[in-house]
């Protein structure tokens, strides 16, 4: 057990995480969370287990803690001019994999709670991987050769752990346009070999819909999980447009919320912003840290708790009681 898992515990044992909970004012925790995991999973044997943020079982006990704590709401419920209700908090998740549905979306109708989908279009229409699952799944081989050339630089892939060399990898292709890291995929796949692994799959309109109608709110990750901050003016205004209207004539509704792919401060600049404004929408998530302060200085750059797999219900507990001293630190 790490010390901070420890002093949670022991905050949470003295019910000073509840007190400090319940003497919050003017503040909207934002959840952010990606894959769930099924309970029977190993993550040991994940290619990247940074994609999943908890087990089934640990988001069921994280939402019966916010059921009990919080007034969740959905994002599109800060557009309206009425009062928000006391304590108020918003459940997202990431990129659109089959598992929200399939794990999260039940447990959410459990506690009676609702949840912002952000969904990558062009993942949920063709079922492809998303680029990040694809260099991970190409890593994730025990035949590697001696040495990777990867953005320019030269990796020894032998020399590190396996999901430490995926997210060194990760991290040069997020400096890239979309046609460039292509182009660097495409060499990763010329030297490592196509392993022709399935990687996660998405969900399907029908369960958007669904959950749609169920009270739950659908939201942008974009067309193509670009990070948009590299991209021209023209391709920026693209991956954000074409996403809200194609979600809008799926589901038969207004689509007013987007999450940033990737979303930190080299992928989120006032450009980006400008262009989620105009493409219509009225709320925007990066993948900053923190949690909002009421009234809202921008709608558009709103920041997030980042939920992780290894952390423990009396960590989560702290991060949403006392952020300064438990929030995710990049």
């Amino acid at each position: 057990m790490t010390k901070q898992a420890f002093l949670a515990g022991c905050l949470a044992r003295l019910g000073i995480l509840r007190l400090m909970i319940r003497r919050q004012h003017k503040r909207l925790p934002v959840l952010a969370y990606h894959r769930i995991l099924d309970d029977d999973s190993d993550p040991a044997t994940l290619a990247d287990p940074g994609l999943f943020s908890a087990t089934a079982s640990s988001f069921d006990a994280q939402m019966a803690l916010v059921s009990r704590h919080f007034n969740v709401i959905t994002l599109a419920r800060l557009l309206d001019p009425a009062p928000l209700p006391p304590r108020p908090l918003v459940i997202t998740f990431d990129d659109g994999y089959e598992d929200n549905y399939r794990i999260a979306y039940p447990i959410l109708k459990k506690h009676g709670l609702h949840g912002v989908f952000f969904v990558t279009t062009g993942f949920i229409d063709d079922g492809q991987p998303l680029w990040f699952d694809q260099v991970a799944i190409l890593l994730d081989q025990s035949t590697l050769p001696h040495t990777l050339d990867v953005a320019g630089r030269r990796l020894l892939p032998h020399a590190l752990p396996r999901q430490q060399l995926v997210q060194q990898v990760l991290a040069h292709l997020k400096s890239l346009t979309a046609e460039a890291r292509q182009a660097e995929i495409k060499l990763l796949e010329r030297q490592t070999g196509n392993p022709r692994i399935a990687a996660g799959t998405p969900m399907t309109w029908a369960q958007l819909r669904h959950m749609a109608d169920n009270g739950m709110e659908i939201g942008s990750h974009s067309r193509s999980h670009s990070v948009l901050a590299n991209e021209t003016a023209g391709t920026i205004t693209a991956e954000l447009a074409e996403s809200r209207q194609q979600i809008c004539e799926q589901l038969q509704r207004d689509c007013v919320s987007v999450a940033y792919p990737v979303g930190g401060t080299s992928a989120v600049n006032d450009q980006v912003l400008h262009a989620a404004r105009e493409c219509g929408y009225g709320i925007g998530c990066t993948y900053l840290s923190g949690i909002n302060r009421l009234p809202l200085r921008d709608p558009l750059a709103l920041v997030r708790v980042h939920v992780e797999l290894d952390v423990t219900l009396a960590q989560f507990y702290a991060q949403l009681a006392l952020p300064d001293l438990f929030g995710y630190r990049h």
